[in-house]
Parts: C-alpha cells; structure tokens; sequence
C-alpha cells in the first residue's frame, strides 16, 4: 500500500508543472492525481490502525500558519471568497501531510524532485509545440503551454533549472547526466518564447547561483556551458520570434513602466494592510480590499505583499517564522544539499515577487519537500551519534 502511495504522489507531482494543460471539467490533472494519492494515503493510515509519522516542528508551523488561513474566514470581508480559497488552501495542506508521511527516504525524496523536473520538461515541450504550431499565441508575441499564463510558466520552468543541474550531479549514469542537463538550454528557449521578463530574471537567477554554488562542477562540464551557450545562442537568434526577443530585450524601460503600475497596487495593498494590519482581510480578498484605494481589482502581483495583507501581521509572522527554521535548518545540511536549497529558493523568491504564489502547489511542493528533508537529516545524524554511542560504551 505504501508503494502504491508514493506512486500516486509522484505521479502527483509529475503532473503540477502542467497541470492546467488537461483538464477534467473544472478539475486539473494533478488535481485528481492528488485527491487519489491521498484518498490511498488515508487507506493505508487506516490498515495501519491510525499509525502515522510524528510531525517535526516545521510541520507544526505549517499547520499553525495554515490554522490561522482557515480561521480568517470568520474575519473576512468576504466569506465567501475566503471559503472558496481556503478550498485550495485544504488541498495544500493534505499536499504537504502527504509528502511528509509517504517520502519518508531520502531516495524517495530525490525522486520527488525528478518528478517535478520532467513535469517541467513536458511544460516545455509543451510551450515549444505551441510555437511551432501557432496554436495559442499568448497576444500574439508570446507563447505558452494551453491553459498556462506565461509568467507562470516561465517561472516553473526556472524552477526546474536549478532542479536539473541538482539532480545531474547526483546522476549515476552519464546519460542521466546529460539529459538533466539538456533540459536547460530547452527550458531557456521556452521562457523566451514566454516572452516573460519575470521568468527571464527568474532563470538568470537560477543559472548565476548554479555558477557561483556548485562548485563540483568538472573541467568537461563548464566545456558544456560553453559548448551549451553556443548552440543556445544560435537558436535565440535563429527561431525565437523577434516579438518575443523585442520584448525581453526592452525589458529595462518596460520593467519601469510596470513598476509604476504594480507600485500603485502595492501601496494600495499597503493601505489595506493598515486597515486591518493584525487580522488581515482574509483568504483571497486582496483583489477586493484594494479596491476602496485604487478603484479595481486586481491581485497582489508579490506574494509577501499578499499574505501581508490577507493574513494580517499574525499570519505574516507565522510564514515568517517557518521561513526562518527551514533557513536555519538549510545551514545545517551537507553542503550539496544545502547549495541546492539556496539556489531553489533564491530562484522561487525571485519568481514569485512578482506573482501571487502563496497558494500555488509549487511553492509548498518546495516547502514541504524541505521539511521532510530537515527532518530525515535529523534522523540520520541521531542514528549515527547513537550507533557512534554505542560503539564507544563497548
């Protein structure tokens, strides 16, 4: 039962990177894989006569943040659209309660990330068939995946960036190696044709802490970061639409533009922050609370910004404080492990200041995903001082 648990999951987590590509009426993919995976979570619970892992306290800090979410229903401005979105927010939670009692090793855990990484590559594919076909055309001059905004999928493809070289340096296999590898330049080519300038930035991010952190890299490998910039360069100037390139490339005066204009959503999001600065306005109404400041509705466009406001001062401290023990737990990893972490989170924190994430699958697949981590490390340097104890009493 539990294989058949971890099975589901990871094909859960496979399907987030495209998920909104095949639907099911109103339902994504990983939507209805999630709702399977945890329905033959629950099942095996119970043949297990209600037996589960004890949460570590980066689960109990996500539960508390995750309390006080569903709480602010009662404090809403709008219940209703708190209701709907503590919906998702209940998805999330059973998300994370699932990776933490199913991918309890740490093969399984860096399986999950596979899972993800070729999630991200059919994501690509996917953007890429867009273009060659001329399918859905996002304005005529940027390309996605069906279903997908462009921002977002340029930024869960730079995700999978830093995954991919991660997971290279652990292959076992030269051909591994290479086709983690691969996925870049084709993950570059794919955020281009975004024409996403978030995604842009998000991806240099990711590509300049692989340069500066993993220092493992070999002779041969920096030879495939040349040889990989060439081949990429020649693509770039070859196939991408020049749209696209003109919109990246203006990215400098456009950037000051948009800023002017999510800078009048952010102050207008500030303004209803101090208007409930310790409750929040609840789950899901920034769009709603700002309107009062500057006459729409629209969301956050910055992820802390919106919990900020949402969930009031308490609920922004609770995300702040489990930020901060997965950041003092991360300072204690190996030192793979630990570059790896930065360098996903660097990148997620980049991406997401410019969209609203907060309630995403993707970012609490990251989240989760640490905490099951910290808390196997945990466990593995207890067993080793304890069998170290042992040896020394005898």
């Amino acid at each position: 039962m539990k294989n058949l648990s971890f099975r589901l999951l990871w094909l859960f987590i496979f399907t987030i990177p495209w998920e909104n590509t095949v639907t099911f009426g109103a339902a994504t993919i990983s939507h209805i894989m999630g709702i399977a995976a945890l329905c033959v979570c629950l099942l095996s619970v119970l043949l297990r006569r209600g037996k589960i892992h004890i949460p570590s306290l980066g689960l109990l800090l996500t539960g508390a943040l995750f309390s006080w979410i569903f709480a602010s229903v009662f404090w809403s401005i709008d219940p209703v659209i708190t209701l709907k979105r503590n919906w998702t927010y209940l998805e999330l939670l059973g998300m994370v309660w699932l990776i933490w009692e199913v991918a309890r090793t740490e093969k399984e855990q860096e399986s999950l990330i596979r899972a993800f990484l070729y999630g991200s590559f059919i994501s690509v594919v996917n953007t890429i068939i867009d273009y060659a076909g001329g399918g859905h055309a996002y304005n005529l001059q940027r390309f996605v995946a069906s279903g997908f905004d462009p921002n977002d999928a340029a930024v869960v493809m730079a995700i999978g960036i830093t995954m991919a070289w991660y997971l290279s340096l652990l292959a076992r296999r030269g051909y591994a190696a290479l086709l983690y590898r691969a996925y870049i330049p084709l993950a570059l080519f794919a955020i281009l044709l975004t024409g996403s300038r978030g995604g842009f930035i998000t991806a240099m991010v990711s590509l300049s802490v692989i340069v500066l952190f993993f220092t493992r890299t070999k002779f041969w490998q920096y030879i495939f970061f040349v040889v990989t910039a060439g081949v990429f360069g020649y693509f770039v100037a070859g196939f991408i639409p020049g749209a696209s390139l003109q919109r990246i490339s203006s990215m400098s005066s456009d950037i000051s533009s948009a800023i002017g204009i999510r800078k009048e959503i952010w102050l207008a999001g500030l303004q209803a922050f101090q208007a409930e600065p310790v409750w929040g306005v609840g789950a899901g109404c920034f769009a709603i609370a700002i309107i009062p400041f500057l006459g729409i509705s629209i969301v956050s466009h910055n992820t802390f910004l919106s919990i900020l406001v949402e969930f009031g001062i308490i609920g922004f401290m609770l995300f702040f404080i489990l930020m901060l023990y997965l950041v003092l737990n991360v300072k204690r990893m190996q030192i793979l492990q630990k570059k790896f972490w930065i360098a996903a989170f660097l990148t997620w924190a980049t991406g997401v200041s410019a969209l609203t994430w907060e309630y995403r699958k993707a970012t609490w697949f990251l989240i989760a995903l640490l905490i099951t981590q910290i808390a196997l490390n945990k466990k593995i340097k207890a067993d080793n001082e304890k069998d170290q104890s042992t040896a020394h009493n005898t």
